[in-house]
């Protein structure tokens, strides 16, 4: 039961992070308005290779965090700082949202996903923050192998939400602008929540 859990869990914050107009799921759209949908499904797949090595990284570390336990409370006040940042950065996005992915590279569609996707360096501290909140409160279980799980539930996620991109390509073009103002004041807001959340229950729980 642990084990799906933990996948739906990350495919739950893969979807969640993805779901916002930006720079990879962007390029999505625009090679598949360019090349064909193959190409897109294709971005997606070289993208979720580099999501999950991402993952490893941040899932992977929050549970080595989760055996030593002596060092868990300086995170749970770091993830406030994170949060807040977060926050800061998707406040910043919905004023000035970079829609247009004017992407030259016309290499192999799997590489280019990798490249792209190996661009987006807030995957590992975004992972690696969720991952510890949610152990802590007895979410998901990231010992032994279980965290395996939840990497590759961001992976499969983030490859659905890109492919979702691609097979909307033609409508989330006319769109985009709309969905990247309104989700990226949402989610700055649900950073800030979730950063005051975290403060109350460290401080006076």
């Amino acid at each position: 039961m642990q084990v799906l859990i933990n996948f739906f869990f990350g495919v739950l914050i893969a979807v969640i992070g993805i779901a916002i107009p930006g720079l990879i799921n962007m390029s999505a759209v625009q090679i598949t308005l360019k090349r064909n949908l193959r190409a897109g499904i294709i971005f997606s797949a070289g993208a979720a290779l580099v999501i999950f090595v991402q993952a490893l990284i941040g899932v992977g570390f929050a549970g080595y965090l989760a055996e030593h336990r002596e060092i868990l409370s300086m995170i749970k006040k770091l993830a406030i700082l994170i949060f807040i940042i977060l926050s800061v950065v998707f406040f910043y996005k919905g004023l000035r949202p970079r829609l247009k992915a004017e992407s030259r590279r016309q290499g192999h569609a799997f590489l280019v996903g990798m490249a792209i996707a190996g661009m987006n360096v807030l995957n590992i501290p975004f992972f690696f923050t969720i991952s510890t909140i949610g152990q802590a409160h007895g979410w998901i279980d990231l010992q032994h192998t279980f965290g395996l799980f939840m990497m590759l539930g961001l992976s499969v996620g983030g490859f659905f939400m890109l492919g979702l991109y691609a097979n909307f390509a033609r409508y989330i073009s006319t769109h985009a602008r709309f969905f990247a103002q309104n989700l990226n004041y949402f989610l700055s807001g649900l950073f800030l929540f979730l950063a005051v959340i975290q403060w109350i229950q460290l401080y006076y729980a």
